[in-house]
């Protein structure tokens, strides 16, 4: 039997973890953190996340977004992750989202001792470290072949049926019809490098009216890097 697994953060609002465990789903995969420590880079809905889901019996783990630049910086973002999980269990691993435009012109060798450096520290520390990406970073800008055996592997390939590692998860934002709760049919951007959100209501054949409804922004000619915009 295929367990479902949903992943989650700040961008989908305050969630029912009662409903969504009633809707069996067991597991999730939250995110606890972005870049270098910073108190407004705890993802602000990560203590409700995690203590909700728990007490309603969803087991979990837990992701951070990366923005590092060199080995030492990925070594900080390990750091800033484990200070923020320190204080719940983590069930199921902690997990390395690497995906930023940001972070493309820094080539194969560099991008893959980043990802080597958090998930070796995260290991060190007793917890199940896990590469987040898509398969085009995983196959252009990293050596997959130091990793897939090294590490558990969360694609984000919605679709594909196959595994690398030991786990495969899907980021329900883009698969209808994971539960009612968490809506499973919204659609969301993540920002990168350049974009405007004139350029993503063009990609997604929507308007910026619309984007800014959908996703409460005050000042329409800031968003950041990272951020996550629901497009549907």
């Amino acid at each position: 039997m295929r367990e479902k697994l949903i992943d989650v953060s700040t961008w989908n609002g305050n969630i029912d973890w009662n409903k969504v465990y009633k809707s069996r789903v067991k597991y999730a995969m939250i995110r606890s953190s972005f870049g270098i420590e910073n108190p407004n880079q705890v993802d602000n809905k990560f203590v409700r996340n995690i203590t909700n889901a728990q007490r309603a019996g969803v087991k979990c783990g837990v992701y951070h977004y990366s923005y590092a630049q060199s080995v030492a910086e990925a070594q900080k973002e390990a750091e800033f992750c484990l200070k923020t999980i320190k204080n719940y269990k983590i069930d199921l691993p902690v997990a390395f989202d690497i995906e930023d435009s940001s972070q493309t012109h820094l080539g194969k060798d560099t991008l893959t001792s980043i990802v080597i450096a958090f998930c070796d520290r995260i290991k060190s520390a007793g917890y199940r470290p896990m590469l987040y990406c898509n398969p085009n970073w995983l196959c252009n800008y990293l050596h997959k072949d130091k990793l897939i055996n090294k590490y558990d592997i969360w694609l984000a390939n919605w679709g594909y049926v196959g595994k690398y590692g030991g786990w495969i998860c899907l980021d329900y934002t883009a698969k209808v019809g994971t539960t009612s709760t968490v809506k499973s049919d919204k659609v969301y951007y993540t920002v990168k490098s350049g974009d405007t959100l004139s350029y993503i209501a063009y990609k997604y054949n929507t308007t910026v009216d619309k984007l800014v409804s959908l996703n409460n922004i005050k000042n329409r000619d800031l968003i950041y890097v990272g951020q996550k915009i629901r497009v549907k």
